[in-house]
C-alpha cells in the first residue's frame, strides 16, 4: 500500500529522527531523498520537495492499514504538535 504526504517539517531533520528511533528495529538503506526499509516493515520511500511517498510491501498483520496511516500522517506533522 503506497502513501503520500506533504511535510510540514524539515525532511533531514524528520529522516534523521527516523534513523535514530529506528537503529535497533529497522533497516533502512539509502538518505533524505529515498531508499528502503526492511524489518517488522518492509518496503520504500521517496522524497520529492515536502512530498513523501512510503510504500509498505510487508506489516504485521496485527497491525491494522489505519493506524499505519495514522503513524505515517504523524510523521507530516510539524514537530512541536
Amino acid at each position: 500500500m503506497e502513501f503520500k504526504i506533504q511535510l510540514q517539517r524539515d525532511p533531514q531533520q524528520l529522516f534523521q529522527k527516523i534513523r535514530n528511533v529506528s537503529k535497533n528495529k529497522m533497516e533502512i538503506i539509502g538518505d533524505v531523498s529515498g531508499g528502503q526499509f526492511q524489518g517488522m516493515f518492509c518496503g520504500d520511500y521517496k522524497l520529492l520537495g515536502k512530498t513523501a511517498s512510503i510504500r509498505i510491501q510487508q506489516k504485521p498483520a496485527y497491525i491494522s492499514w489505519k493506524i499505519v496511516q495514522k503513524g505515517i500522517d504523524y510523521l507530516g506533522r510539524p514537530s512541536n504538535s
